[in-house]
């Protein structure tokens, strides 16, 4: 529910909820320190912190060619939720889904003046397709 949540909220506002994120950072702990729901707690740890160190070595390294912020810390924080509850081998496939959904909306909507792409819609729809995706073959 928090990521579908996110997803729009991005979607329409280009901006993430940090007390949404941190609830799915706390969430994801909880469940896989204490109780290894979808992954065991090495795995949630390393979800957490690569899920937002992925997303902000790219903005820095953007950042230091281009002046400028290049993804929001917003999608950092979702990232790291995101990675928290499934865990660090989660990320990458979630990254490409959600960046191929979020490029794939900016196709679609075929709007020049869109400077900026959500991100966050796509994370959050990512993690959800990715989440029914192995509920579905366990």
């Amino acid at each position: 529910m928090i990521l579908y949540v996110q997803a729009l909220m991005d979607f329409k506002t280009l901006l993430l909820s940090q007390p949404l994120s941190f609830l799915l950072i706390l969430i994801g702990l909880v469940a896989n320190l204490g109780f290894e729901i979808f992954a065991v707690p090495l795995d949630a740890l390393l979800g957490l912190l690569f899920g937002y160190g992925l997303l902000f070595s790219i903005n820095m390294l953007y950042k230091m060619l281009r002046s400028q912020d290049g993804i929001g810390s917003g999608d950092f924080l979702l990232l790291s939720g995101i990675g928290s509850i499934l865990g660090a081998s989660a990320i990458g496939p979630i990254l490409l889904l959600g960046s191929s959904l979020t490029i794939c909306t900016y196709v679609i909507s075929k709007d020049p003046k869109i400077k900026e792409l959500p991100l966050g819609f796509g994370l959050g729809f990512g993690g959800i397709i990715y989440l029914l995706m192995l509920m579905t073959l366990r």
